[in-house]
């Protein structure tokens, strides 16, 4: 079976025209080896240019089907959505409107499609270059926190990992449902070679309150950062040393680093307002982690709170986390 005999496509988006357009150009390049699959554009309701682009892509591709929600849902309700139109081909990629492809290692993929690979990781931004630690499921899991990263084969998206998905869309990663349900079955994770696709650098408002009045989002997800939800889908690993494992490698890896997750910690999650997503942190840590988050936490509900976090304080450490993960966005694109 080829390619588009094997895969069905859906491209999530909202109000990134100019790289959405690039994403499409990329797609249908012709090099590409997915450009004759079938494609869903999912429209979070966009108010620029996408639906324009959108359209004259379905006019010229018989294989391009440009759906629009009658409302912004919220960026993770759209994953949620486009897990859901999953298709008659054994295999579904999410993708988003703002990365960019590589399609030199895309034989390795067609080769495990063949061959029957459930999970399929076609993302390795954050996974070692070689050795039995790129393909250890706690590494993948950081990895997959990306959403591109994830093929999904038969039996992955089932009714429950639905259901999961739709339950955590909060949580920031409800495409990683179905992946937390496939471990707990003793499922394994293939991991390609060459990685195919790498989060593109456009500067984007990545906000999961994007297009929403931010102000009347409710507390959990106004709370919500990449730490927490990760806790959280972690959290319902029946594998509990995995689990933790799996939140250690993100906590201590290139995505967050320790600064910024006890930063974030400490300045989102005060009082009755971040008491259930500390508490999902909490759960997670390693005791040495805890050992450090047990006094940010009682500092954060006494006195000394507002004096930490005065407006001058607040910008200078928000200026430093900016710095410090600048850097480490500058050492994983050498």
């Amino acid at each position: 079976m080829t390619t588009e005999q094997l895969l069905d496509i859906v491209l999530i988006t909202f109000n990134r025209a100019p790289q959405f357009e690039k994403t499409l150009e990329m797609l249908f390049a012709p090099d590409s080896p997915v450009r004759n699959c079938d494609l869903t554009i999912l429209d979070n309701k966009s108010t620029d240019a996408t639906p324009q682009i959108a359209g004259r892509y379905a006019g010229l591709y018989p294989n391009v089907k440009h759906l629009v929600n009658n409302f912004n849902v919220g960026g993770n309700a759209n994953i949620a959505k486009a897990l859901e139109i999953y298709g008659a081909k054994p295999y579904h990629w999410v993708i988003c409107d703002d990365d960019v492809y590589n399609w030199e290692g895309w034989p390795e993929v067609e080769e495990a499609m063949q061959r029957g690979e459930k999970l399929i990781c076609v993302g390795d931004r954050h996974l070692a270059k070689s050795g039995p630690k790129r393909s250890d499921p706690a590494e993948c899991l950081q990895q997959m926190t990306f959403l591109p990263s994830i093929i999904y084969g038969p039996g992955i998206i089932t009714d429950t990992a639905m259901r999961n998905a739709y339950d955590c869309t909060f949580a920031l990663f409800p495409h990683l449902a179905p992946v937390v349900m496939y471990l707990n079955h003793g499922g394994s994770i293939y991991v390609i070679k060459q990685g195919i696709v790498l989060p593109g650098c456009y500067g984007n408002d990545a906000s999961i309150t994007r297009g929403d009045v931010k102000s009347e989002v409710f507390t959990r997800s106004r709370t919500t950062y990449l730490a927490v939800g990760f806790a959280i889908l972690t959290g319902e690993l029946w594998d509990r040393k995995l689990s933790k494992r799996a939140f250690k490698a993100l906590v201590y890896g290139s995505q967050i680093g320790r600064f910024g997750f006890y930063g974030q910690t400490f300045l989102y999650l005060r009082g009755r307002e971040g008491s259930a997503n500390f508490h999902a942190i909490w759960l997670q840590s390693t005791f040495l982690m805890r050992c450090v988050l047990y006094p940010l936490h009682l500092i954060q509900n006494s006195f000394l709170y507002p004096l930490l976090t005065s407006k001058r304080i607040y910008n200078a450490g928000k200026r430093l986390m900016d710095r410090l993960n600048g850097r480490a966005r500058k050492r994983l694109q050498t």
